[in-house]
Protein backbone atom coordinates (compact mmCIF):
# COMPACT_ATOMS: atom_id res chain seq x y z
CA UNK A 1 0.00 0.00 0.00
CA UNK A 2 1.11 3.62 -0.99
CA UNK A 3 0.81 6.80 0.69
CA UNK A 4 2.00 9.88 -1.63
CA UNK A 5 3.20 13.11 0.39
CA UNK A 6 4.47 16.11 -1.04
CA UNK A 7 6.70 18.92 0.51
CA UNK A 8 6.33 22.05 -0.71
CA UNK A 9 8.43 25.27 -0.61
CA UNK A 10 7.67 28.80 -2.32
CA UNK A 11 8.83 27.90 -5.20
CA UNK A 12 5.12 25.59 -5.51
CA UNK A 13 3.58 28.70 -5.42
CA UNK A 14 5.97 30.32 -8.17
CA UNK A 15 3.32 30.38 -10.75
CA UNK A 16 1.14 32.71 -8.76
CA UNK A 17 1.37 36.37 -8.31
CA UNK A 18 2.46 36.18 -4.89
CA UNK A 19 5.34 37.61 -4.11
CA UNK A 20 8.63 35.72 -2.12
CA UNK A 21 12.27 37.05 -0.14
CA UNK A 22 12.53 40.75 -1.11
CA UNK A 23 9.69 41.02 -3.27
CA UNK A 24 7.55 39.95 -0.48
CA UNK A 25 9.45 42.72 2.21
CA UNK A 26 8.18 45.18 -0.64
CA UNK A 27 4.66 43.56 -0.67
CA UNK A 28 4.50 43.93 2.90
CA UNK A 29 6.13 47.65 2.92
CA UNK A 30 3.80 48.56 0.81
CA UNK A 31 0.64 48.27 3.04
CA UNK A 32 2.49 49.88 5.66
CA UNK A 33 3.02 52.72 3.23
CA UNK A 34 0.06 52.90 2.27
CA UNK A 35 -1.35 54.17 5.78
CA UNK A 36 -0.27 56.99 4.60
CA UNK A 37 -2.73 58.31 2.68
CA UNK A 38 -5.92 57.52 4.35
CA UNK A 39 -7.88 60.52 5.29
CA UNK A 40 -8.86 61.96 8.56
CA UNK A 41 -12.41 61.78 7.90
CA UNK A 42 -12.94 58.49 6.87
CA UNK A 43 -14.41 56.39 9.96
CA UNK A 44 -11.55 54.00 11.78
CA UNK A 45 -8.37 56.09 10.77
CA UNK A 46 -6.81 55.93 14.54
CA UNK A 47 -6.59 52.31 13.69
CA UNK A 48 -4.55 52.93 10.45
CA UNK A 49 -2.27 55.47 11.96
CA UNK A 50 -1.23 52.82 14.15
CA UNK A 51 -0.18 50.51 11.19
CA UNK A 52 2.64 52.17 10.40
CA UNK A 53 3.87 53.08 13.39
CA UNK A 54 3.48 49.49 14.75
CA UNK A 55 5.14 48.00 11.44
CA UNK A 56 7.25 50.29 10.02
CA UNK A 57 10.36 48.46 12.48
CA UNK A 58 9.74 45.03 10.81
CA UNK A 59 9.94 46.54 7.79
CA UNK A 60 13.04 48.18 8.23
CA UNK A 61 14.55 45.19 9.71
CA UNK A 62 13.50 42.95 7.34
CA UNK A 63 15.17 44.85 4.56
CA UNK A 64 18.51 44.63 6.57
CA UNK A 65 17.90 40.92 6.86
CA UNK A 66 16.37 40.62 3.13
CA UNK A 67 14.33 37.91 4.47
CA UNK A 68 11.22 38.12 6.52
CA UNK A 69 11.55 34.38 7.85
CA UNK A 70 15.33 35.11 8.80
CA UNK A 71 14.01 38.27 10.69
CA UNK A 72 11.80 36.38 12.54
CA UNK A 73 14.43 33.59 13.18
CA UNK A 74 16.26 36.05 15.12
CA UNK A 75 13.55 37.34 17.10
CA UNK A 76 12.42 34.01 17.69
CA UNK A 77 12.34 34.86 21.77
CA UNK A 78 10.57 38.15 21.53
CA UNK A 79 6.95 37.04 21.69
CA UNK A 80 5.65 40.78 20.70
CA UNK A 81 7.84 41.20 18.15
CA UNK A 82 6.40 38.23 16.54
CA UNK A 83 3.11 38.76 17.16
CA UNK A 84 3.81 42.00 14.80
CA UNK A 85 5.87 39.92 11.84
CA UNK A 86 3.27 37.62 11.96
CA UNK A 87 0.36 39.86 11.56
CA UNK A 88 1.67 41.58 9.32
CA UNK A 89 2.05 38.42 7.05
CA UNK A 90 -1.32 37.71 7.89
CA UNK A 91 -2.41 40.89 6.19
CA UNK A 92 -0.99 40.38 3.14
CA UNK A 93 -1.49 36.67 2.25
CA UNK A 94 -5.28 37.21 3.53
CA UNK A 95 -5.69 40.07 1.60
CA UNK A 96 -4.61 38.63 -1.40
CA UNK A 97 -6.52 35.43 -0.94
CA UNK A 98 -9.41 34.29 -2.92
CA UNK A 99 -8.64 36.88 -5.64
CA UNK A 100 -8.48 34.09 -8.58
CA UNK A 101 -4.72 34.51 -8.98
CA UNK A 102 -3.63 30.51 -8.62
CA UNK A 103 -0.67 28.61 -9.84
CA UNK A 104 -2.54 26.21 -12.10
CA UNK A 105 0.04 23.41 -11.32
CA UNK A 106 -2.11 23.19 -8.23
CA UNK A 107 -5.16 22.58 -9.74
CA UNK A 108 -3.49 19.67 -12.01
CA UNK A 109 -2.10 18.02 -8.31
CA UNK A 110 -5.77 18.01 -7.00
CA UNK A 111 -7.22 16.92 -9.89
CA UNK A 112 -4.49 14.10 -10.19
CA UNK A 113 -5.35 12.47 -6.64
CA UNK A 114 -9.15 13.38 -6.71
CA UNK A 115 -11.19 10.38 -5.67
CA UNK A 116 -12.96 9.03 -8.99
CA UNK A 117 -15.10 7.17 -6.90
CA UNK A 118 -17.22 9.86 -5.05
CA UNK A 119 -20.10 11.14 -6.95
CA UNK A 120 -18.54 15.30 -5.54
CA UNK A 121 -14.64 16.44 -5.88
CA UNK A 122 -12.75 14.78 -2.94
CA UNK A 123 -9.06 13.46 -2.68
CA UNK A 124 -7.90 10.18 -2.11
CA UNK A 125 -7.29 8.90 1.47
CA UNK A 126 -3.68 8.08 -0.05
CA UNK A 127 -2.65 11.92 -0.50
CA UNK A 128 -1.30 14.10 1.72
CA UNK A 129 0.46 17.83 1.48
CA UNK A 130 3.15 19.71 4.18
CA UNK A 131 3.79 22.99 3.05
CA UNK A 132 5.30 25.85 4.36
CA UNK A 133 3.15 28.45 2.38
CA UNK A 134 1.28 30.84 4.80
CA UNK A 135 -0.82 31.38 0.85
CA UNK A 136 -4.16 29.63 0.65
CA UNK A 137 -3.40 28.54 -3.39
CA UNK A 138 -4.36 25.04 -2.50
CA UNK A 139 -7.18 25.33 -0.49
CA UNK A 140 -8.98 28.35 -3.46
CA UNK A 141 -7.38 25.64 -6.28
CA UNK A 142 -9.80 23.01 -4.41
CA UNK A 143 -12.55 26.00 -3.83
CA UNK A 144 -12.79 26.19 -7.63
CA UNK A 145 -13.41 22.78 -8.48
CA UNK A 146 -15.85 21.92 -6.01
CA UNK A 147 -17.72 24.96 -6.32
CA UNK A 148 -17.13 25.87 -2.58
CA UNK A 149 -16.38 29.26 -0.89
CA UNK A 150 -12.69 29.51 0.16
CA UNK A 151 -13.21 29.80 3.88
CA UNK A 152 -15.34 26.35 4.08
CA UNK A 153 -12.21 24.09 2.17
CA UNK A 154 -11.11 23.30 5.07
CA UNK A 155 -14.22 21.32 5.79
CA UNK A 156 -13.82 19.25 3.03
CA UNK A 157 -10.23 19.27 2.13
CA UNK A 158 -9.23 18.60 6.21
CA UNK A 159 -7.04 21.06 6.31
CA UNK A 160 -4.91 22.58 9.27
CA UNK A 161 -4.86 24.72 11.45
CA UNK A 162 -8.12 25.82 9.22
CA UNK A 163 -10.44 22.91 10.34
CA UNK A 164 -8.76 23.12 13.74
CA UNK A 165 -10.27 27.69 13.57
CA UNK A 166 -13.40 26.54 12.55
CA UNK A 167 -14.22 23.26 14.67
CA UNK A 168 -12.11 24.24 17.59
CA UNK A 169 -14.96 23.55 20.71
CA UNK A 170 -14.75 19.72 18.50
CA UNK A 171 -12.07 19.18 16.83
CA UNK A 172 -10.28 16.47 18.88
CA UNK A 173 -13.73 14.78 19.48
CA UNK A 174 -15.18 15.14 16.15
CA UNK A 175 -12.08 15.26 13.88
CA UNK A 176 -10.55 11.94 12.77
CA UNK A 177 -7.04 12.90 12.60
CA UNK A 178 -6.10 10.33 10.07
CA UNK A 179 -8.52 12.55 7.79
CA UNK A 180 -6.13 15.53 7.90
CA UNK A 181 -4.44 15.85 4.31
CA UNK A 182 -2.87 18.91 4.17
CA UNK A 183 -1.09 20.75 6.91
CA UNK A 184 0.89 24.59 7.40
CA UNK A 185 3.67 23.72 8.64
CA UNK A 186 3.62 27.49 9.88
CA UNK A 187 0.31 28.40 9.74
CA UNK A 188 -1.24 29.74 7.26
CA UNK A 189 -3.51 33.16 5.85
CA UNK A 190 -7.33 33.85 6.38
CA UNK A 191 -8.43 32.85 10.06
CA UNK A 192 -8.18 34.39 13.32
CA UNK A 193 -9.64 34.65 17.04
CA UNK A 194 -11.89 37.57 17.73
CA UNK A 195 -10.93 38.01 21.41
CA UNK A 196 -14.30 40.33 21.68
CA UNK A 197 -16.46 37.67 20.99
CA UNK A 198 -13.67 34.78 21.98
CA UNK A 199 -14.28 32.79 18.44
CA UNK A 200 -12.86 31.87 15.32
CA UNK A 201 -13.69 34.10 12.38
CA UNK A 202 -12.45 34.37 8.85
CA UNK A 203 -10.88 37.53 6.79
CA UNK A 204 -9.67 37.37 3.17
CA UNK A 205 -10.19 38.85 -0.14
CA UNK A 206 -9.24 42.88 0.35
CA UNK A 207 -8.47 45.73 -1.91
CA UNK A 208 -6.21 47.27 0.29
CA UNK A 209 -5.30 50.15 -1.86
CA UNK A 210 -9.49 50.99 -1.46
CA UNK A 211 -9.70 53.56 1.56
CA UNK A 212 -12.59 51.92 3.27
CA UNK A 213 -11.14 48.38 2.87
CA UNK A 214 -7.86 49.44 4.32
CA UNK A 215 -9.61 50.94 6.97
CA UNK A 216 -11.82 48.11 7.73
CA UNK A 217 -8.22 45.67 8.03
CA UNK A 218 -6.73 48.64 10.44
CA UNK A 219 -9.58 48.40 12.56
CA UNK A 220 -9.63 44.50 12.67
CA UNK A 221 -6.14 44.11 13.83
CA UNK A 222 -6.20 46.71 15.98
CA UNK A 223 -8.81 45.50 17.80
CA UNK A 224 -8.66 41.85 17.81
CA UNK A 225 -4.81 41.43 17.57
CA UNK A 226 -3.93 43.83 20.41
CA UNK A 227 -2.90 40.62 22.74
CA UNK A 228 0.00 39.66 22.89
CA UNK A 229 0.46 36.97 25.94
CA UNK A 230 2.63 34.13 25.14
CA UNK A 231 0.38 32.00 27.19
CA UNK A 232 -0.14 28.31 24.87
CA UNK A 233 -3.83 29.36 24.29
CA UNK A 234 -2.46 32.52 22.75
CA UNK A 235 -3.08 32.29 19.08
CA UNK A 236 -4.99 35.35 17.42
CA UNK A 237 -4.26 34.45 13.88
CA UNK A 238 -3.16 31.40 12.29
CA UNK A 239 0.31 32.22 11.37
CA UNK A 240 2.34 29.77 13.47
CA UNK A 241 5.61 29.61 13.26
CA UNK A 242 6.89 25.76 13.74
CA UNK A 243 8.85 26.56 16.48
CA UNK A 244 6.43 27.94 18.86
CA UNK A 245 4.84 26.40 21.45
CA UNK A 246 1.74 26.35 22.16
CA UNK A 247 -1.72 24.29 21.80
CA UNK A 248 -1.85 24.94 17.93
CA UNK A 249 2.06 23.64 17.00
CA UNK A 250 1.61 20.54 19.44
CA UNK A 251 -1.70 19.15 17.57
CA UNK A 252 0.23 19.97 14.47
CA UNK A 253 3.07 17.44 15.37
CA UNK A 254 0.62 15.05 16.23
CA UNK A 255 -0.98 15.70 12.78
CA UNK A 256 2.89 15.49 11.35
CA UNK A 257 3.54 12.48 12.61
CA UNK A 258 0.73 10.66 11.81
CA UNK A 259 1.15 11.64 7.86
CA UNK A 260 4.87 11.29 8.10
CA UNK A 261 4.27 7.25 9.28
CA UNK A 262 2.11 6.38 6.56
CA UNK A 263 4.75 8.33 3.81
CA UNK A 264 5.91 5.91 1.19
CA UNK A 265 6.90 8.17 -1.59
CA UNK A 266 7.86 11.99 -1.09
CA UNK A 267 7.55 14.33 -3.65
CA UNK A 268 9.72 17.77 -2.60
CA UNK A 269 8.56 20.96 -4.78
CA UNK A 270 10.18 24.29 -4.60
CA UNK A 271 11.79 23.69 -1.27
CA UNK A 272 15.44 23.69 -0.12
CA UNK A 273 15.40 22.97 3.28
CA UNK A 274 16.87 26.17 5.24
CA UNK A 275 18.09 25.79 8.63
CA UNK A 276 15.33 27.32 10.45
CA UNK A 277 13.04 25.06 9.80
CA UNK A 278 15.90 22.01 10.65
CA UNK A 279 13.81 20.51 13.75
CA UNK A 280 10.64 20.92 11.67
CA UNK A 281 12.14 18.69 8.98
CA UNK A 282 14.56 16.53 10.91
CA UNK A 283 11.03 15.29 12.74
CA UNK A 284 9.49 15.11 9.22
CA UNK A 285 11.73 12.60 8.05
CA UNK A 286 12.96 10.84 11.20
CA UNK A 287 9.35 9.79 11.31
CA UNK A 288 8.97 8.63 7.61
CA UNK A 289 9.60 5.26 8.67
CA UNK A 290 7.68 3.73 6.03
CA UNK A 291 9.72 6.05 2.69
CA UNK A 292 10.78 4.29 -0.07
CA UNK A 293 11.54 6.68 -2.65
CA UNK A 294 12.30 10.55 -2.94
CA UNK A 295 10.79 12.33 -6.21
CA UNK A 296 12.85 16.51 -6.27
CA UNK A 297 10.84 18.65 -8.80
CA UNK A 298 13.40 22.10 -8.22
CA UNK A 299 14.51 24.13 -10.59
CA UNK A 300 18.14 22.86 -9.40
CA UNK A 301 17.07 19.33 -7.83
CA UNK A 302 20.58 18.25 -7.60
CA UNK A 303 21.81 21.41 -5.03
CA UNK A 304 18.71 20.01 -3.10
CA UNK A 305 19.44 16.25 -3.23
CA UNK A 306 23.36 16.90 -2.08
CA UNK A 307 22.02 18.63 0.81
CA UNK A 308 19.08 16.15 1.81
CA UNK A 309 21.98 13.24 1.05
CA UNK A 310 24.11 15.52 4.01
CA UNK A 311 21.59 16.29 6.26
CA UNK A 312 19.81 13.03 6.48
CA UNK A 313 22.48 9.83 5.58
CA UNK A 314 18.89 7.69 5.69
CA UNK A 315 18.13 8.69 2.30
CA UNK A 316 20.72 8.00 0.22
CA UNK A 317 18.89 4.91 -1.12
CA UNK A 318 15.40 6.75 -1.60
CA UNK A 319 16.55 9.66 -3.64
Amino acid sequence: MTHVTYLLGAGASAQSKLPINKDLIKALESIVYESQFIKDSIDGDRYTKTIQSTYSKVIQDAKKEKSIDTLANIHFGNNNYLHDIKSLLWIYFSANAGKDELDPRYKHLLLRFRDKVSKTFKLRDDFSVLTWNYDLQLEEAYASIAGLELWKTPLHLKSYPGLYFLKKDTFNDNIDSKQVQLIHLNGCAGYYYDSEIRDYKNWYNSDLTNPQEYCNMARLVGQKFHTNAPSKTAIHNCINFAGEENQLNETKKDLVKLISKKTTHLVIIGYSFQDFNENMDTFIIENMENLRYIMIQDKYPEKIEELLRNKYPVLHSKI
